[in-house]
């Protein structure tokens, strides 16, 4: 449940989202998921766990899925908005996944990726940038 946390903002280091604003996550994401008005937590958790079922591509990382979803939760505006801070929200993740073997990092396009600490594998190949529109304009 604590990726589920992060997603939807009640780890005190992410955005938080609102029911709809999970919704856009997820559509942003490429996946079509729209909350169904049930807990956040949970919804948020199983939707996770059946994203996590699916075989990586290749077999030493998460699914590309679970990739995207990472990627999208360290989108720089959203931290700007809210007045939190990547780096301490980057770290908080790498707690949690460096028992399964991973580390996150940022990009040279501030995108977070995944390497595995094993094989030294990352995702910088595995997921294509998505098609979201650029920020606003920020005056």
């Amino acid at each position: 449940m604590p990726l589920a946390q992060m997603v939807i903002g009640d780890n005190r280091l992410f955005p938080y989202r609102s029911s709809s604003a999970m919704t856009a996550f997820f559509k942003r994401c490429g996946l079509d998921y729209s909350h169904d008005g049930s807990t956040r937590a949970y919804w948020t958790k199983d939707v996770l766990t059946e994203l996590n079922n699916r075989a990586g591509d290749p077999p030493d990382l998460p699914s590309s899925a679970i990739l995207k979803v990472i990627d999208e939760m360290f989108v720089p505006f959203e931290f700007d908005k809210h007045e939190k801070v990547l780096s301490n929200a980057l770290t908080d993740l790498n707690k949690l996944i460096k028992r399964e073997g991973f580390e996150a990092y940022f990009d040279e396009s501030q995108h977070c990726r995944l390497r595995n600490t094993s094989t030294g594998r990352n995702s910088s190949r595995t997921i294509t940038s998505s098609s979201a529109p650029l920020s606003p304009d920020r005056k």
